[in-house]
């Protein structure tokens, strides 16, 4: 509680003096932003695949979330922007070396990669049998109204993760 009011506290010598520690508490998890009054919808469509190094085979967690929304009697976003929130905050903030270069960088690849782990084991792919894990991002910009063509996907594909 205490450093959630510093970082929400208007800027004051303790939390100037700590920002980097509070940051590290507060990100990614009690991220501060507008979207509940002023929603910012994607900008694009992103399908997120992972492969380990047991199996080599690539599973498109994307359409496991779509389908788990698409096939509800109360469809819930939550899991569904679960893994593409923290593409995004990866991809804004990360770093792409191996290792990353700043502990902020390795935190956000860790929970990127916690939630593709997570995702995997419910395709049968079980923590502890494989070695490493690569994800592989598709982005498909979505066409403003009226465009006289669709935007070209870009596919990100990112180095392997010790599991």
């Amino acid at each position: 509680m205490a450093v959630v009011f510093l970082y929400v506290a208007p800027a004051n010598g303790v939390s100037k003096t700590h920002k980097p520690v509070i940051d590290g508490w507060i990100y990614p998890w009690f991220e501060q932003h507008w979207a509940l009054f002023a929603p910012n919808p994607f900008a694009a469509n992103y399908r997120i695949e992972a492969r380990t190094s047991a199996s080599g085979t690539w599973h498109d967690l994307s359409a496991v979330d779509n389908a788990a929304v698409r096939h509800s009697p109360y469809p819930a976003r939550a899991n569904q922007n679960l893994l593409r929130r923290a593409w995004k905050i990866y991809r804004d903030f990360g770093d792409r070396a191996v290792p990353a270069r700043t502990e902020r960088a390795e935190l956000f690849r860790r929970y990127l990669g916690n939630i593709a782990a997570g995702r995997l084991e419910g395709l049968g792919e079980r923590r502890g049998t494989y070695d490493a894990l690569q994800l592989r991002i598709t982005t498909l910009p979505i066409p403003a109204p009226g465009a006289a063509s669709a935007p070209r996907p870009t596919r990100t594909v990112l180095p392997w993760w010790r599991a």
